[in-house]
C-alpha cells in the first residue's frame, strides 16, 4: 500500500526532518520524478552524489521546484538527450554545493537558457566553463558584472550601433563580423571610469548641483567627496584584473599617442559578454 505524501507548498516546510512518517528526502524525491520528464537525469543525479543531496535538500527543492516552476519550457524529449541530462546533473552538483543566492540564481538561469537550444548546441555549450567560474568569481567581481549589466551595457550598445553607422555593408556574415569587431573595441573600464567621474568627482556638475557650490567646497565637503571616489574606485576598477584572470575581460595595452594611449584598458571578452547574461538585473 503506498504511503500518502504530504502537499508541500512553501520549501521552508522541508526543513522538518519528517512529513508525518516519511522523510524530507522521499517527499523531494516524490516531487522531482512527478514532473515529466525529470526522472532519468533526477536519478542521475542521485546516483552521483546522492548523499550531499541528502544533506542539502533544501537546495535540491529549490532546485525542483525552479523546474516545476518553468515546466513550459522543458520537453520529455529534452529530457531524454544525454547532453542536456549531463547539464542538468553538473548543475545540480553545482547548484547544492553553493552558498550564495546569487549564485545559485545564475545557475538556474543557465539551465533554463538550455532548454531554447538543440541536441547540437547543448553539446557544444560550455556549461562546465561556465560551473567553474561562477564557482571562482568573488562577491567583489559578481558586484561590477552586475553594475555593467544594469549601469553601462545599454550606453555601450547604443555607442555600438552608432559606430557601425559609418559602415555601408552591414547584412548577412559582413555584418556580424563587423558588429564583433566594433564591440570587442569597446574599453568597458572607460564607462567605468567616466561613471564614477560624473557621479562621484568633485568637479562633476551632478555634486555641484548636490551640494551647491560652482568651484570648490569647503575643505572638509572636499575630503569626504574625494574619499567617497576614492571607495567606489577600489570597488569598480580594483577587481578587473580579478576578471581578465577569468576571462570575462581582456586587458588591452592600447597603441602609443602624442596625447597617451588609445585603446588601454579592460574590454569585455565574447565569453564576458555570455557569462553577464546569466546574471539578475
Amino acid at each position: 500500500m503506498k504511503r500518502k505524501i504530504a502537499k508541500i507548498t512553501k520549501s521552508d516546510e522541508l526543513l522538518l526532518e519528517e512529513v508525518g512518517s516519511i522523510t524530507a528526502d522521499e517527499v523531494v524525491d516524490a516531487i522531482a520524478t512527478s514532473i515529466p520528464g525529470i526522472n532519468i537525469a533526477y536519478k542521475l543525479s542521485k546516483a552521483y552524489f546522492g548523499r550531499g543531496m541528502k544533506l542539502r535538500q533544501q537546495r535540491v527543492l529549490e532546485w525542483v521546484e525552479f523546474v516545476r516552476d518553468n515546466l513550459g519550457k522543458f520537453s520529455q524529449k529534452l529530457f531524454e538527450h544525454e547532453e542536456f541530462q549531463d547539464c542538468f546533473v553538473l548543475l545540480l552538483e553545482a547548484y547544492i554545493k553553493e552558498r550564495a543566492n546569487e549564485k545559485r540564481r545564475a545557475y538556474q538561469k543557465i539551465l533554463l537558457n538550455l532548454t531554447d537550444k538543440n541536441k547540437e548546441e547543448i553539446e557544444k555549450f560550455e556549461v562546465e566553463k561556465l560551473i567553474w567560474t561562477t564557482n571562482q568569481i568573488s562577491f567583489a567581481g559578481l558586484n561590477i558584472l552586475t553594475f555593467i549589466k544594469n549601469e553601462l551595457l545599454g550606453k555601450v550598445e547604443e555607442d555600438i550601433q552608432k559606430e557601425l553607422l559609418q559602415y555601408t555593408d552591414r547584412t548577412g556574415i559582413e555584418g556580424k563580423r563587423l558588429e564583433d569587431i566594433t564591440r570587442n573595441r569597446v574599453i568597458i573600464s572607460d564607462y567605468i571610469s567616466k561613471y564614477i567621474y560624473q557621479n562621484y568627482n568633485v568637479n562633476s556638475l551632478i555634486l555641484k548641483k548636490k551640494y551647491g557650490y560652482t568651484n570648490k567646497p569647503e575643505k572638509e565637503l572636499w575630503h569626504n567627496i574625494s574619499y567617497q571616489e576614492h571607495l567606489k574606485e577600489k570597488e569598480l576598477i580594483g577587481p578587473l584584473a580579478e576578471l581578465a584572470n577569468l576571462g570575462i575581460l581582456i586587458k588591452k595595452e592600447g597603441t602609443p599617442t602624442f596625447g597617451g594611449t588609445m585603446g588601454a584598458g579592460y574590454s569585455i571578452t565574447t565569453f564576458g559578454y555570455v557569462y553577464i547574461f546569466y546574471l539578475d538585473n
